[in-house]
């Protein structure tokens, strides 16, 4: 590999992953858990516009342990009255990725089934694809070498990511992709609500948001790309997004397939050490009334 700048690399993408589609090979994407559900549905419109026989798969899923959950206890550790709190009892996951549930059903409505990664490895060590076009940004580096030495039997191998991995430095063209906290976009949690999280940190020199990304190489503008003008193409397209109709998110997430009202108040923040407890608890409530100006005193008299 030699450095180049991303745009030149972008277009030797978008150009040799074209030539192979004109010349009928096979193309591979591996969209990774790890994008946004506006990422994974620009990747997979792209790819098959390009080729209506592009294979798409789901990249790795990394799973530590095990499931546990915690039901927290309303009076061990505490004093005083605890009979206003409800004990809510909540999971850490295995699995560790954030939008796995989200990536699974764009997949289903652009292919019709899920493919996972093993299974689009052992293709590709067999030379079942042309070109190779695979995801990551994971947290953690999850390419490994034997990845590497199946996916390099593709005569193009292209690897966007944030870590150099030995799939990286087994690829053609290597993309620099933007961690979670660089870019903006939808994920869908465990319980299939989709959420909108904002971008903390502008992207690296050399590097673009993933969304420009494939903006770019789909030929649908330059960067930036807004997500909500990309979310709300998904949400007409996909059945299952509908609930984001016009590229809009509730403050506080919504179920997929199960639309909520339309009303999205939020409630005005209320630093919970200065909330009342115990049984006083009550009166503070939501809304918010407004505050109401204290009475001025009289003026006194003044004698003459």
């Amino acid at each position: 590999l030699a450095p180049a700048p991303l745009e030149t690399a972008l277009a030797a993408a978008g150009d040799r992953l074209r030539d192979t589609a004109l010349a009928g090979g096979k193309i591979l994407g591996v969209v990774s858990p790890f994008l946004t559900v506006e990422e994974a549905f620009l990747l997979a419109s792209y790819l098959k516009t390009l080729s209506a026989e592009a294979t798409l798969a789901l990249g790795p899923v990394p799973v530590v342990g095990s499931d546990q959950t915690f039901t927290p206890d309303l009076r061990e550790g505490r004093n005083g009255d605890t009979s206003f709190l409800t004990p809510r009892p909540f999971t850490i996951h295995a699995e560790k990725c954030p939008n796995r549930r989200g990536v699974e059903e764009i997949l289903r409505h652009f292919q019709g089934e899920v493919i996972p990664f093993e299974t689009a490895r052992d293709r590709a060590a067999q030379g079942h694809f042309a070109a190779a076009y695979l995801t990551s940004d994971a947290i953690d580096a999850n390419f490994s070498d034997q990845d590497a030495t199946a996916f390099r039997n593709a005569a193009l191998l292209i690897v966007q990511d944030v870590h150099v991995t030995p799939l990286a430095r087994a690829a053609d063209i290597v993309l620099a992709g933007a961690t979670f906290a660089e870019k903006a976009g939808s994920y869908v949690n465990a319980e299939g609500r989709l959420q909108y999280a904002e971008a903390s940190l502008p992207p690296r020199d050399g590097s673009l948001p993933d969304l420009d990304i494939f903006a770019i190489l789909a030929n649908r503008g330059a960067a930036p790309i807004s997500s909500s003008l990309v979310l709300a193409d998904l949400a007409a397209a996909v059945p299952s997004f509908a609930v984001a109709q016009g590229g809009r998110v509730p403050s506080l997430g919504v179920i997929l397939g199960k639309p909520e009202t339309a009303d999205d108040t939020t409630y005005p923040f209320a630093d919970p050490w200065l909330a009342p407890r115990g049984s006083q608890r009550n009166l503070l409530t939501y809304p918010l009334a407004p505050a109401q100006p204290k009475p001025q005193p009289e003026p006194a008299a003044v004698q003459p």
